[in-house]
């Protein structure tokens, strides 16, 4: 049986013969906590000895040995209530201190919750326990365990149980029961903690994880801890990662994004920076065996500023983080595909992949600028297996590989380098970079060359630039072109007129544009061709194989040749009116070559508008001339470069006005009509260019005839073949002969007079002596059969000191070709009187006169030019003793000068007239 001795209590403090006990609550406490004692009335029994009461006068109450039930039993009706309690945060234990001994297997650890203010209604930041368990048994002191779940969560929840001023209980009256079963007393106000016990333990690392979320980035460290720790406290440099449990390096983080709840698992996102460092040290981080970490003590802290317990080396718990860059392990390159696929060690994500940092280069080490290469421009590309790009090259980089001469031309001339984040694997690892000093080798067979023939896409012609454009579908050897194998023509096919280039250059380096310049000679001879390039209709290219080659050396494809023709696709007519470029003169051979910039159609040529002069112009020239050809035609057909033949009369008439007798007094000026293009285009006007070509008259001027002879009139007439200088004219190197040789009468002249300017034609009169001495000599020019000239070198020059060419004795002879009788009467044209002693008349005619056929009586002399003024007739008497020639001196009688005298005249030059008759004087004839 239970029973209970009482230690405590008081009495009613008046004596009676009854007697009150007021049981201790300490006494009430062990009774309630039995639990078969005092529940019932028959559970209810009493005992004393004698010592429990004495009478009035000191006896002892005799003892009840023998259990005495209760006469009246009162259940317990009272609500236990809460007292107080206590909160251990380091030994984790809560302490109810109730008002009486409670049922400890009532207790409902989710009714209670701790709040951080007395009024539950104002908290802010409660939490209702939920896992932690009674360990104490009945009585009026509860201790509760707290669990790990609700401590932590106690921890995590700021304001909540950080001193003793945020640490209240709140309890429903389903908390608890006493041991008859009352409920608890809810409390109106929440009691405060009594005894609080802030946490003084240090966190300590539990475990770490090291992963991916679906196997993508972000690398994600998972850290548990021992308790909750303070988000906002991670220091991430305090966590490092280590190889292995002994190795001594580390690599600490430099930063990433930490979780920002308060709890006992932390999760730590690494920055990409330091997730390349972990790459870069394989095999760092890369599996479960080689992955640990180190935590210092600053790393974090717990809700109590406990720092963290230092971890020397603790292995992942687990590992499902790649972050093993994939690698490129080989490349194959096609060059007729025109693909390019790359092969790496894993799958690999194609959105991630970037073009532009794929470089194909000629060696394995590209880093000089000796080496050739080319970065791929962005194009498309797919992915043919999880793991292989195939990059479909743009015509701009393949076009560029094959310009490139020394790339791509074998499998030893093609490696690839990858730039920095080429592409990325599934985990979006960096792939390890290929760098330009270590380009990846090309396997044998992965290397397939061009064997695609080029194609001509289209072509361009611009007539004025003289520039033919060539599109090719790849790019091709400049150095290959041979304009000999391009024809133009006027149709697709069966064309009617064409032109096969002959020659032309490029500058252009090897590409898919090549423009040709086309000779001038090419030019005009397409312009030459009336119906040929001029427009776009009439303009079409054939091209043979021969024309060009690939890189490859592959020929032309012979798409456009022979049957069919590609029509010009941009044509630029020759908009530009011709001009002359330069001309030419050949004074020796008289010829005037006018050089164009393009073939002009000879037919609207107007010779007549042709003027050569010295001089730019008259200003300031001391001897200008000019002569617009007249006489002087071409035969030349339409072309570029026109020949003019100079007539003899235009060519004589040049030299006579020293026109062209050298380079620097050769000028040419035309109008704009002077002549049109192939296209009716008139050409620019020249108002003065210099010669470009000037050939001199080197040729020496030669008799053309033995013209005239006269001696009647003292004449003798000679004909050259090109204009002559008479300025040093020698009359003393001239013979006349009767026989072309052994001539048995001849007479070198003596001298003579020039009746001419320089030209082809020399007028010259003999001397007096000399018409005397050939009157004289009966076998020497009676007739023409007896008239021969001959002469030496001496005779004259021409224009430009060329020596005329002699004529000499020797059959045929210098023969005159007209032999003249004088039959013009002489005529008086000047004359002169001289009135001082003595008195004489001086007359002067235009030939020689016989002096002994004067009749002074046939002068008159008056005071004016008509014949009713005073006069007076000479007389007879007067006479001359001059001798056959031109001037006859009259010597006047005195009957003459009595006469003159007698006569207002003769008293000036004005005043004085002479006339006479036809019968006054005879000529020689």
């Amino acid at each position: 049986p239970q029973r209970h001795a009482f230690k405590f209590g008081t009495t009613n403090p008046a004596d009676a013969t009854f007697l009150v006990v007021r049981l201790d609550r300490r006494d009430v406490d062990i009774i309630t906590v039995l639990e078969q004692l005092a529940v019932s009335n028959a559970t209810s029994h009493l005992s004393f000895s004698q010592a429990f009461v004495s009478d009035m006068v000191g006896n002892r109450i005799d003892a009840v040995t023998a259990p005495t039930p209760v006469c009246q039993f009162v259940a317990d009706t009272t609500r236990p209530q809460l007292q107080s309690f206590d909160l251990d945060l380091t030994g984790e234990t809560l302490t109810l201190h109730l008002s009486e001994s409670v049922n400890a297997t009532s207790v409902r650890v989710d009714q209670i919750t701790f709040i951080n203010t007395p009024a539950s209604g104002n908290a802010t930041e409660p939490h209702a326990l939920q896992s932690s368990t009674v360990h104490s048994d009945n009585g009026p002191t509860i201790l509760i365990n707290i669990s790990y779940a609700d401590i932590n969560r106690i921890k995590q929840l700021t304001g909540l149980a950080a001193n003793n001023l945020t640490t209240f209980l709140s309890l429903t009256d389903n908390a608890l029961l006493d041991l008859s079963d009352n409920k608890l007393q809810p409390a109106i106000a929440a009691p405060s903690v009594r005894i609080f016990i802030a946490d003084s333990v240090a966190p300590q690392l539990v475990a770490f994880n090291l992963t991916m979320f679906g196997g993508i980035p972000p690398l994600v460290l998972q850290l548990e801890f021992s308790e909750t720790v303070e988000a906002s406290s991670i220091n991430v440099t305090g966590f490092g990662f280590l190889a292995s449990g002994t190795s001594p390096n580390v690599t600490y983080l430099t930063g990433g994004v930490v979780s920002q709840l308060d709890s006992t698992h932390i999760s730590i996102n690494v920055t990409e920076t330091d997730k390349y460092r972990l790459q870069a040290l394989p095999p760092l981080a890369q599996g479960v065996d080689n992955t640990y970490l180190r935590a210092d003590s600053h790393a974090v802290v717990d809700m109590s500023r406990n720092r963290l317990v230092p971890v020397a080396a603790r292995r992942v718990a687990a590992h499902s983080a790649d972050i093993t860059p994939p690698e490129l392990t080989s490349h194959r390159l096609d060059m007729d595909a025109e693909t390019l696929s790359l092969t790496f060690s894993e799958d690999v994500r194609n959105l991630t992949f970037v073009v532009t940092r794929v470089t194909l280069q000629a060696d394995a080490n590209a880093t000089g600028n000796a080496t050739e290469s080319v970065t791929l421009a962005a194009s498309r590309y797919e992915t043919t297996a999880s793991n292989v790009i195939r990059v479909s090259l743009t015509l701009a980089d393949l076009n560029e590989i094959k310009r490139l001469t020394a790339l791509a031309i074998s499998a030893e001339t093609t490696f690839v380098s990858l730039q920095k984040d080429a592409i990325r694997d599934l985990a979006n690892n960096e792939a390890n970079h290929v760098p330009a000093s270590l380009g990846l080798s090309t396997r044998v067979g992965d290397f397939v060359p061009d064997t695609t023939l080029p194609r001509i896409t289209r072509w361009d012609l611009e007539m004025n630039a003289r520039v033919l454009t060539l599109y090719f579908d790849e790019t091709v050897n400049a150095t290959s072109l041979t304009p000999r194998g391009l024809t133009v023509q006027n149709a697709i096919s069966n064309a009617g007129q064409s032109y096969t280039l002959t020659g032309g250059t490029t500058s252009s380096p090897d590409g898919t544009v090549l423009r040709l310049d086309v000779t001038v000679d090419d030019k005009n001879g397409i312009k030459e061709r009336a119906h040929l390039a001029t427009e776009t209709a009439n303009s079409y290219l054939a091209a043979a194989p021969l024309s060009i080659k690939d890189m490859a050396g592959n020929d032309l494809a012979n798409q456009w040749w022979p049957a069919r023709a590609l029509i010009v696709t941009t044509y630029v007519a020759d908009g530009r009116r011709p001009v002359m470029e330069t001309f030419d003169v050949d004074m020796d051979a008289g010829v005037l070559t006018l050089h164009f910039d393009e073939t002009v159609n000879v037919s609207t040529l107007s010779i007549a508008s042709l003027v050569i002069k010295t001089h730019r112009s008259p200003v300031n020239a001391t001897a200008y001339a000019e002569r617009a050809l007249l006489a002087s035609a071409t035969a030349t057909a339409n072309m570029a470069d026109i020949v003019v033949d100079l007539h003899a009369t235009d060519l004589n008439e040049l030299k006579r006005l020293r026109i062209c007798s050298t380079a620097g007094v050769c000028h040419i000026q035309f109008a704009e009509a002077t002549v049109r293009d192939m296209v009716n285009r008139s050409i620019l006007a020249v108002s003065a260019q210099n010669v470009s070509v000037f050939t001199p008259d080197t040729s020496s001027p030669s008799l053309v005839e033995f013209t005239q002879f006269d001696l009647a009139q003292q004449l003798i007439v000679l004909t050259f073949n090109e204009t002559v200088d008479l300025a040093a004219f020698n009359f003393t190197v001239i013979t006349l002969q009767d026989l072309f040789e052994d001539a048995v009468a001849n007479l070198t002249l003596a001298g003579g007079t020039l009746d001419s300017n320089d030209s082809t034609v020399v007028r010259f009169y003999l001397t007096a002596d000399d018409v005397v001495a050939v009157q004289r000599d009966t076998r020497l020019c009676t007739r023409r059969g007896t008239c021969y000239i001959t002469f030496t070198a001496d005779l004259l020059r021409d224009v430009v000191g060329n020596s005329v060419r002699p004529v000499g004795q020797g059959a045929p002879g210098a023969i005159v070709r007209t032999f003249g009788h004088d039959l013009q009467p002489p005529r008086l044209v000047a004359f002169e009187l001289d009135l001082d002693a003595p008195l004489t008349l001086t007359l002067s005619f235009n030939e020689p006169v016989n002096a002994g056929s004067l009749d002074a009586s046939q002068l008159t002399l008056q005071s004016g030019a008509n014949t009713t003024a005073e006069r007076v007739v000479l007389q007879a008497s007067s006479t001359t003793s001059s001798r056959n020639g031109r001037t006859i001196v009259v010597q006047l009688s005195a009957g003459d000068v009595q006469g003159l005298k007698r006569v207002a005249l003769l008293k000036s030059a004005n005043d004085t007239f002479l006339s006479l008759t036809a019968a006054a004087i005879n000529d020689l004839s």
